[in-house]
């Protein structure tokens, strides 16, 4: 497909939508939506500086990605969608909340003008997790690939209009989520030199819209990283870590193709 007939179609699908209809409809979806609270994080920001993140990470087990995608088959869903439903069962478990909503970015780029454009072109949309979806296994794992349906159904939404047509309670704390979730499919950074080895050095966020930013990286040889980023005046380093952890695990303990063994 060239990049002309890209854009038409990109065209053509922004022309039939309905952003008055689809704001409605996201509303419906949002509104009420509960803050997450952490645990531990009471009298942080008294000690910690409002910029300061920090950042905890670790490589899966080789056989990560297989054990993803073979969930995500089973329930004809993405990759995606299995960890949003194991996110939010360990979320749900870590801090007692069983209503709250998770971040995820996505790429905006429906004008032609921006096809060659270098630059940050994304918006947020935001899903509300409840019910089925954080009660892990097959069904949880569909759910959530029917929320990630109806999220990005809408996604023209500006994320700013949104909160400004919701208009949730002010606390000083990020509207709707405090945390994103982000599996990125951007190919795995390499420097070729003759005669040398490099390493890909990722250097933390020097600051974070939300309390949590928790990320799924390709490394070069196909295994998956898992990164927790977090503002320091907002979560403990020690949940971080057990978010790390316990995510790490559920992914690590789904079932592997038929036939195989770990």
């Amino acid at each position: 497909m060239t990049a002309t007939t890209a854009a038409r179609l990109r065209a053509a699908r922004l022309a039939q939508t309905d952003p008055d209809r689809q704001r409605d409809a996201l509303a419906a979806e949002l509104r009420g939506v509960a803050e997450l609270r952490w645990p531990g994080a009471d009298g942080l920001q008294a000690t910690a500086p409002e910029a300061a993140t920090a950042r905890v990470e670790l490589l899966l087990d080789e056989d990560a990605g297989v054990r993803l995608d073979t969930a995500a088959a089973r329930s004809g869903v993405t990759r995606y969608a299995v960890l949003l439903s194991l996110y939010g069962r360990l979320l749900a478990d870590l801090t007692g909340v069983r209503d709250f909503a998770v971040g995820v970015p996505v790429a905006q780029r429906a004008d032609s003008a921006l096809e060659d454009a270098v630059g940050c072109h994304i918006e947020m949309a935001c899903l509300r997790l409840r019910g089925p979806v954080l009660g892990g296994g097959p069904a949880a794992v569909a759910e959530a690939g029917r929320i990630l349906h109806r999220a990005f159904a809408a996604q023209d939404v500006p994320f700013h209009d949104l909160v400004r047509h919701l208009n949730p309670p002010r606390t000083g704390r990020p509207p709707l989520f405090q945390t994103l979730l982000v599996l990125q499919d951007n190919a795995p950074a390499e420097l070729r030199l003759d005669g040398l080895t490099s390493t890909l050095l990722r250097p933390p966020y020097l600051d974070l819209p939300l309390d949590v930013h928790t990320e799924f990286w390709p490394e070069p040889d196909g295994r998956l990283r898992l990164a927790v980023s977090h503002r320091t005046a907002a979560v403990p380093h020690t949940l971080a870590r057990e978010i790390l952890k316990r995510l790490a695990d559920l992914v690590h303990t789904l079932p592997q193709p038929e036939g195989e063994s770990r």
